[in-house]
């Protein structure tokens, strides 16, 4: 689902080819990647533990936007950077994703019927 999100939101992100050439973007583009793929993990999990609750899943994505501003997306003129702010903000979801996943392979995941 994660990818799936990330691939949306590309061409909202097609500047950074034109900015950054192929190699910068999908280097660029990998890094958003991995930041909303474990958003979507942290996500669906407090998605299916409060009984799928879509209502949770929308204010979480836009405490996902939030935090990009509050946690200081920088604009810069370099691939380099924009790839390093976005790793920047992925690292805490990622070390949340992968204790939820951990917690959630022993304790279960919730309420996921309808996936």
């Amino acid at each position: 689902m994660g990818l799936a999100w990330a691939t949306w939101h590309f061409p909202v992100k097609f500047d950074v080819l034109l900015d950054y050439g192929w190699a910068g973007a999908l280097i660029y583009l990998s890094a958003f990647s991995l930041k909303i793929v474990a958003i979507s993990v942290v996500m669906t999990y407090f998605w299916a533990r409060a009984g799928q609750a879509t209502l949770l899943a929308i204010a979480m994505h836009g405490l996902s936007n939030d935090v990009a501003r509050v946690g200081g997306l920088v604009d810069s003129s370099t691939w380099q950077v924009d790839a390093l702010s976005e790793v920047d903000l992925a690292v805490p979801f990622i070390v949340v994703a992968c204790f939820l996943v951990s917690w959630s392979n022993r304790h279960g995941w919730g309420d996921l019927r309808s996936l």
